[in-house]
Order: structure tokens, then C-alpha cells, then sequence
């Protein structure tokens, strides 16, 4: 954190708020109602884990600083005890202050915590990310399945064969992966005497896929050259032939079938199925079209090579 002794969480909203004293921090929820203490509660567990994971990792790349949760007391008046991370916030001013090596520092020390938050856990496919149990408990198959009498042979065969070229196509989208989820300029720090940048409130972190990093959870850095820091991610994993950006089309047919499970798991939690009948025959519609996009440009890309 800064160097005050007391500090308010710039979040917004502002879900934490945060006192420092001497190496440590101390937060504490912003609300006390109960429903809103224990998600805020289980979120500081998740960041626990998270930080832990990449602490842990013996492969890690580091150069960087995370601070450590050391306590999460859940009883009488919840709080959190963790480590103080130097410097301040690192804004658009702050960062535009920086000589050019110290820019490039950052430069480096963000590829390396993107590369080891990917890493310290196994990495997913986009077909294992579409078959999460969500609502329902039911993988894609299993959503199909629940629909199946309410939809026709044409439909069900529309899904199957979206899904099948999909999953068989795995190549050319980019890897699922474990990230920040929340990665504003309010949680990178930069400490201008040690040169040290961290990355703290890890609560939002979760596994997409690299163009979602990318295009999604980087571009919220307004300093930040997200081509810039792609590149240098690229040369880090060469060798392991991970795509920073997936095939358009293909990225397209997945959130198609990732909608079209959506609507399928409200239909079955619905009392009355047939509701939502209409609103996944039109998914299917969306999927199929899709799904023909993304046949036509892989022809289109074979011809090209040939």
C-alpha cells in the first residue's frame, strides 16, 4: 500500500477498507451485512489460495512482488492481515514519470506474473471450459440431452455437429487459463526506491482464455501496450506453441455454444420448460451460423496455404 497509515481501498466499488501499519495491512469488508460479509469473506479465501498457488510455484518466472495473506479471521468482526506492498498505485501519471529502463522493468515484470499466473495451475481447453458444470451440474452433453424433447431432430443434430467441429478444432483458439480477473491500476503498485512492482487482490481470479487477458482484463491498464506485452508473453511460451490470440471465428462458434448452454441450463431450472424453447431454438440459429463462419474460414485458410 502507500505509505500512510491509513489508507482507504480506491476500488470501485469499494468492497475493502484498508489500514496499514509497519509491514502489514489490515482490511476489512465495507458493509456488514451477512450475506455481503461472507462473500466478501470467501473472496479473501480465493486470494489466499490464488497467492498461494503462485508463491508456491517452483517454476515461476518472479520478479515481481505478491503480497501474502497471513490471517482471515472469520469470526466476531472479520478482517484480513496481509503484507504491505511498497510503493503506490501505478496510474497513468505514475507510470508516464518513469524513465524509460524503469517502464521496461514493468514491462518484464508484468510478462512474467501473466506467465506464471498461466502456469502454477494446469492449464484447460476451450472444451473443458464449456463443459464446467454450471446451474445445472450438467456438462454440454448433459444440457443437450435435458433439451432434447423439446427441441427437433434438425436442432439436435445443428448443436452436435457445431460441437463436434468445434472439439475437434481445439488448435486453433487459445488456451484456458488461470488469471488476475481484476487487473485495474489499483492493484499494481509501483515502489519508485526499490524499483519493486506488485500485484495484489487476487479475489477475482479465475481461468479464461488468453484473448480475454489480453483484449478484456490488460486493456483496463490505460498505460498499458497490450501488443506490446502480447509479444513479449509470446517469447516466454514459444516453445510450448500457446496462442495469445485465438482464430476469430472459432472464438465466435465457442461463446455460440457457451450461450447456447446458458440458455439450455435456464430452460431446465425453469418450472416450465417449454418458456424457453423459443429463446434456445434462437441460440441454435446463432450457433449455426457460427458454426458455418467458422467452417468456411478454415477452407479459406487451407486454400491459402496450398
Amino acid at each position: 500500500m502507500s505509505t500512510n497509515d491509513n489508507i482507504l481501498n480506491t476500488n470501485k466499488p469499494r468492497e475493502s477498507m484498508v489500514v496499514a501499519s509497519g509491514d502489514n495491512v489490515k482490511k476489512t469488508p465495507t458493509a456488514t451485512r451477512a450475506e455481503y460479509v461472507q462473500d466478501w469473506l470467501k473472496k479473501q479465501r480465493h486470494a489466499q489460495i490464488i497467492g498461494n498457488f503462485i508463491l508456491g510455484y517452483k517454476n515461476k518466472r518472479g520478479g515481481y512482488f505478491v503480497p501474502q495473506i497471513l490471517q482471515i479471521n472469520d469470526s466476531g468482526a472479520p478482517y484480513v492481515i496481509e503484507q504491505r506492498a511498497p510503493g503506490a498505485a501505478l496510474n497513468q501519471e505514475l507510470f508516464n514519470s518513469l524513465s524509460p529502463d524503469a517502464k521496461e522493468k514493468v514491462y518484464a515484470s508484468l510478462a512474467n506474473f501473466v506467465y506464471d499466473m498461466n502456469h502454477c495451475r494446469p492449464m484447460a481447453t476451450f472444451e473443458q471450459k464449456l463443459n464446467e458444470p454450471g446451474k445445472s451440474g450438467l456438462d454440454f452433453a448433459g444440457v443437450v440431452a435435458r433439451v432434447t424433447p423439446y427441441l427437433s431432430t434438425n436442432d439436435i443434430t445443428a448443436i452436435n455437429n457445431a460441437y463436434s467441429f468445434f472439439c475437434s478444432r481445439l488448435e486453433l483458439v487459445s488456451p484456458v487459463v488461470l488469471f488476475h480477473g481484476d487487473m485495474n491500476e489499483n492493484n499494481i503498485f509501483y515502489d519508485d526506491k526499490t524499483g519493486t512492482v506488485s500485484f495484489l487482490d487476487l479475489a477475482e481470479a479465475t481461468y479464461e482464455n488468453m484473448d480475454y487477458i489480453f483484449d478484456r482484463d490488460l486493456k483496463r491498464l490505460p498505460w498499458l501496450d497490450t501488443q506490446k506485452l502480447a509479444a513479449q508473453y509470446q517469447d516466454m511460451v514459444r516453445p510450448e506453441n500457446i496462442r495469445v490470440k485465438s482464430d476469430p471465428a472459432m472464438l465466435d462458434l465457442y461463446n455460440q455454444l457457451r450461450n447456447l448452454k446458458w440458455s439450455g441450463e435456464n430452460m431446465i431450472a425453469n418450472k416450465n420448460p417449454a418458456i424457453f424453447t423459443a429463446i434456445v431454438q434462437e441460440q441454435i440459429k446463432s450457433v449455426t451460423k457460427s458454426y458455418g463462419n467458422a467452417v468456411a474460414a478454415l477452407a479459406s485458410q487451407n486454400a491459402k496455404t496450398m
